[in-house]
């Protein structure tokens, strides 16, 4: 049991990042996309 939270907390943290870098990635594309129109 002592393994779980020690496997979980990275696997949080890539989680957040991930989802932050795709939500800045969406806001990128979709800046470029309205300045390109």
């Amino acid at each position: 049991m002592s393994k779980h939270p020690k496997v979980t907390k990275p696997g949080r943290s890539v989680d957040t990042w991930a989802i932050l870098f795709i939500v800045v990635l969406a806001v990128g594309a979709a800046m470029f996309w309205a300045s390109s129109q």
